[in-house]
């Protein structure tokens, strides 16, 4: 027989109970004691004698056979021994318990009195930290943590539910088994589920010291024989101590003697468990409580609508429901900060779970290929901060048994960008995600990230939103993403790290896909308070689940962030959970990240978006716009004489220096195959029409934030052949801000149906000077008047359902006025398509230029350089001026050509004004505007207008800053004063620019000659200095005009 260790088959009675009240990490035997044969080791050598050998043999051989005997015989008698008393279950006792769930990784210390004399019971968990008095006559109480206090809550009278199983249905088994160290006789109780005893097979154990009878072990083992799988329904309770006898009635009162208790239907307080909870969770263990398992799991699968296909699967599920719903409880019992509950996920094992989750691996956050990190930019934030009243966060949703939670966390980042850019709250799809983005690495319902999402957001030039791509299925099905659909442009994405950095963002850039771990149990069924569990773990490694950050908020002095799940809003706080940031719980602020979106379409209906210009040689101001996905830049024209848009194509064999388009290189691309033909005044193109996303306004200007930019998908054309000759000068393209009529390529003009403008303004810098801010293009849009920044800027004309942005009023200083001017009806003028105003007169030196002799139509046109007049009035007004610099000069020379004056400055030409409308005020333009000077030749910059229009080109542009309202069909100046515009708003000039001596210096064939000088120059340079000649001086001037 197998000797016990001394004293192990005892309990220590005499010892205090506090001390057994204790956890219990031993491991668990179930296996009889095995004899075990230490091996016999031989060495062989040679001998001289052969049966020297042989008698070794003998003997090692008849050792073995002893050794063999021995043990059956051991075996054999031990095997006979079998329990022949059932263990006494006494009805008076105190016991110290433990509870665990191996399954669920729970141990639940319990330390019990029962009497049923006086019939009451006292459960104390957690070492008295819930406390639960049962009595069978009088008030039952419940003693619990809640907040920062203790409170007791009384409730009716209950019945007792012992610690210990019935024995009536249990049969010994034959041997002993060592368990906690102590040699046990056991008990046993098998049960099936189903009448053909196939499908769920449980069997009970109750282990007893095989010397004293006492109780040590309750052991339940269930498994779903048909089903199979990894889940194993099992519990066990340890009896670390029982002390049989009466116990004191002072038990069961002392402590709610001390507690003003109160009814536990009290509305003022939430109380986390109910009363019956414990003696329900005992009742459950036995089998006895099978009746109970089994109504408990019926409810729920009312509630939640749960119905399967077999017997088998509802015991299986059953089994599960259980074990989730004794871990619940608890984990309720230990007064934790936060509570859990059933929810839809109950009947689910951790495998399955697990597979919700859907993360992929990151390898680590510097691998995602991220556009930035974000930086600190230290602001002041508020204690608290929540998105989802704002309008930011659309509402949760639920990823079903499908693991796309990636798609979730990317789309919620997404909308809070959107919503931050337009004010408007967008659904998009997650499905258009889950179809698509294989290519990227994704693989829909089994894992994905969400930077491979932006990834392929950013290469298909947006996301269509659920209400054009569908809504989620579930499960993956054939891409059918259309780019004319897509919405959220996305340039780029950030890493974030970091609590601090993490709280900062969610203020100043909007909601956040997070990544976290997601594992631990509680996580499951987390019903509310604050989650501090130390187990879910932030390891980058650890994250397994993604989630959408949408704010933070304190308790205690602590703050936690407000994480919005994709489990439907049957989990959690309504599908939300405040998750710790002490110790980064859960990794939040392990790897969040946020998408970088350009505007798009209504986008631009909210926010100012900056287009930085560039000022070549005064005569043309151009931007940068992207085509493509991904972009492709182009140096363009923004053009308010225009409404095409257009760029050199690969094919164009006259577009030498100057970016090309590459229609292959475009994801986004599309074509019918119609072809174009654009003419303007100084030429054609031609070429072919298709579609494509076009993105501006991501850089930032003079500092200031372009607004993340805009984009586009909308029809232009390629350019193959030109006449225009536009490579000559720096840009390579144009961007039509005219009106349909004007429209060659589209009949949807861009400044309208495409962007949805209500405003934009144009201003142009003066002249180079480090005082002036710089040119910019700025986009708006009409909004509803919860926008009230640029509202003062309003004239009472202005419809007061609309306030205006695409104006920055910084521009315009704070002492400006604004005067508008309403467009001619375009049929009656023949003026359609163009930003036309009337023009009702001239003057230069207070003497009226004769404007009765052309139409009075002035066309604003950013499009060209200079100031153009109709031939009559041009003539009159260069006969002025001539007069005007000398009183005696006869001005008999073809004044066609202009003017020009040698040994003069800006002080000799007057002012020149322009009035619009009969009785507005005059425009004026100073000398400084309009005449250019250099060293002592000046010259108007006013040319001939090849139609009888007066065409406002840049000259202008340059002194006054210019709305463009589409809303209200009119064109605003800002003028410095409030009732005369005596002037621009521009800055004043200290110095005065360089510019051009050539006698034809409105031409603009000059800029060719310009260009040709240069590059001549820059060759003869190249030559000396490669033949090591040392240059003492060198100088190349090329005037441009």
């Amino acid at each position: 027989m197998a000797r016990s260790k001394k004293g192990a088959s005892k309990h220590d009675e005499k010892s205090n109970a506090e001390q057994h009240e204790r956890l219990l990490d031993e491991p668990t035997y179930h296996d009889m004691d095995t004899p075990v044969s230490a091996d016999a080791g031989f060495v062989t050598r040679k001998v001289k004698r052969n049966g020297a050998w042989c008698s070794f043999v003998w003997l090692g051989l008849i050792a073995v056979g002893v050794v063999a005997i021995v043990a059956i015989l051991k075996v054999s008698k031990q095997g006979d021994e079998f329990p022949t008393v059932k263990p006494w279950l006494p009805s008076q006792y105190e016991a110290s318990i433990t509870f665990r769930m191996p399954y669920m990784n729970l141990v639940e210390p319990v330390f019990v009195h029962t009497d049923e004399v006086l019939g009451a019971q006292k459960l104390s968990f957690y070492g008295g930290t819930q406390e639960y008095i049962l009595n069978v006559t009088g008030p039952s109480y419940q003693i619990i943590p809640v907040i920062d206090s203790i409170k007791c809550f009384t409730d009716g009278p209950s019945s007792l539910q012992h610690i210990f199983p019935r024995l009536t249905a249990f049969e010994p088994m034959h041997g002993k088994t060592v368990v906690n160290s102590i040699e046990c006789f056991t008990w046993k109780y098998d049960v099936a589920s189903t009448p053909d005893n196939s499908s769920y097979i449980g069997t009970y154990k109750l282990y007893v010291n095989a010397v004293t009878n006492a109780l040590v072990q309750f052991h339940f083992v269930g498994h779903n024989v048909v089903l199979g799988g990894s889940h194993t329904d099992e519990y066990i309770i340890d009896y670390n101590y029982i002390r049989e006898g009466p116990v004191a009635p002072q038990t069961f009162h002392y402590r709610v003697d001390t507690l003003n208790c109160t009814g536990s239907s009290d509305e003022t307080i939430n109380v986390p468990t109910s009363l019956s909870s414990p003696w329900l969770d005992l009742h459950m263990r036995m089998p006895e409580g099978h009746d109970a398992r089994m109504e408990a799991f019926d409810q729920f699968a009312l509630q939640h609508g749960k119905s399967f296909d077999s017997s088998s699967e509802t015991m299986h599920r059953a089994s599960v429901f259980h074990a989730n719903m004794q871990y619940i409880n608890s984990m309720n019992r230990k007064g934790l900060s936060y509570s859990l509950a059933m929810n839809h996920l109950g009947d689910r094992t951790h495998d399955e779970m697990k597979a919700m989750f859907g993360r992929k691996s990151l390898k680590r956050a510097a691998d995602n290929e991220a556009g930035g990190v974000y930086e600190l930019k230290h602001v002041t934030l508020p204690d608290e901060w929540d998105w989802r009243p704002q309008g930011g966060v659309t509402p949760v949703k639920d990823q079903g048994n499908c693991g796309s939670c990636w798609t979730f966390g990317t789309t919620g980042a997404l909308e809070g960008q959107w919503y931050r850019k337009t004010n408007h709250t967008v659904s998009f799809s997650q499905q258009n995600l889950l179809d698509c983005s294989w290519d990227e690495g994704n693989n829909a319902c089994n894992g994905g990230l969400d930077y491979q999402a932006y990834r392929w957001i950013i290469k298909h030039g947006g996301l269509e939103p659920e209400a054009t791509y569908g809504s989620y299925k579930n499960l993956p099905g054939f891409c059918h993403f259309n780019a004319s659909n897509a919405l959220a442009r996305v340039t780029s994405f950030v890493n974030i790290s970091g609590v601090n950095k993490l709280n900062e963002a969610l203020v100043t850039v909007g909601p956040l896909s997070v990544s976290i771990d997601a594992t631990p149990p509680s996580f499951y069924f987390y019903a509310g308070g604050y989650y501090n569990d130390l187990n879910c773990k932030s390891g980058i490694d650890d994250l397994d689940h993604s989630v959408v950050a949408v704010g933070y908020t304190k308790h205690l002095g602590k703050t936690y962030t407000l994480v919005k799940n994709s489990w439907s809003t049957h989990w959690g706080d309504n599908g939300y959970i405040k998750i710790a940031q002490e110790d980064n719980i859960c990794g939040v602020a392990t790897s969040p990240t946020y998408p970088v979106l350009a505007y798009t379409g209504v986008a631009a209906k909210h926010n100012l978006i900056r287009i930085p210009l560039v000022n070549y040689d005064q005569l043309q101001f151009y931007g940068t716009i992207y085509v493509g996905s991904p972009p492709q830049p182009f140096k363009v024209i923004f053009d308010t004489g225009s409404s095409d848009i257009w760029v050199p194509s690969a094919s164009c064999a006259a577009c030498s220096g100057a970016q090309r388009y590459h229609a292959n290189a475009s994801s986004s691309f599309t074509t019918d195959g119609q072809s174009f033909t654009v003419s303007y005044g100084s030429g054609s193109v031609s070429g072919a029409v298709f579609d494509d996303v076009i993105t501006m306004g991501t850089e930032d200007v003079d500092g200031v934030s372009g607004g993340g930019g805009i984009a586009v998908r909308c029809r232009l054309g390629q350019i193959e052949s030109e006449d225009i000759k536009i490579q000559q000068f720096e840009s390579e393209g144009i961007v039509g801000l005219g009106f349909a009529a004007l429209a060659s390529i589209t009949t949807s003009p861009f400044v309208h149906d495409a962007l949805g403008l209500g405003v934009f303004s144009l201003y142009i810098s003066p002249l180079p000077n480090d005082n002036a801010p710089p040119s910019q293009l700025i986009l708006g849009g009409t909004t509803q008047p919860r926008d009230r920044s640029i509202h003062e800027l309003n004239d009472h004309s202005f419809d007061a359902k609309y306030d205006k942005v695409g104006v920055d009023p910084n521009l315009a200083g704070p002492n400006a006025s604004w005067h508008y001017f309403p467009l001619l009806d375009p049929q009656h003028y023949d003026v359609e398509g163009f930003w036309a105003i009337e023009m009702t007169g001239m003057e230069v030196a207070a003497t009226r230029i004769n404007t009765d002799l052309a139409p009075h139509v002035a066309v604003i046109d950013s499009g060209t350089s200079l100031m153009l007049l109709p031939v009559a009035v041009f003539l009159d007004l260069m006969e002025h001026l001539c007069r005007h610099l000398d009183p005696q000069a006869p001005c008999d020379t073809p004044l066609i050509h202009g003017i020009q004056c040698t040994d003069c400055t800006h002080a000799f030409f007057p002012p020149l004004s322009l009035r619009f409308t009969a009785h507005g005020p005059l425009v004026t333009l100073q000398a400084t505007d309009y005449v250019r000077c250099e060293y002592s030749t000046c010259s108007p910059q006013i040319d001939v207008s090849s139609t009888t229009f007066y065409v406002l080109g840049d000259i202008f542009l340059r002194a006054y800053y210019t709305v463009f309202d589409v809303h209200h069909a009119r064109v605003g100046f800002a003028c410095a004063g409030q009732h005369l515009c005596d002037g621009g708003v521009k800055p004043p000039l200290y110095i005065e620019p360089p510019v051009s001596t050539l006698e034809t210096i409105s031409r603009l064939y000059a800029h060719g000659f310009a260009l040709v000088a240069t590059v001549f120059a820059i060759k003869w340079m190249w030559q000396e200095i490669r033949h090591g000649q040392r240059m003492w001086s060198a100088k190349v001037t090329a005037q441009v005009v």
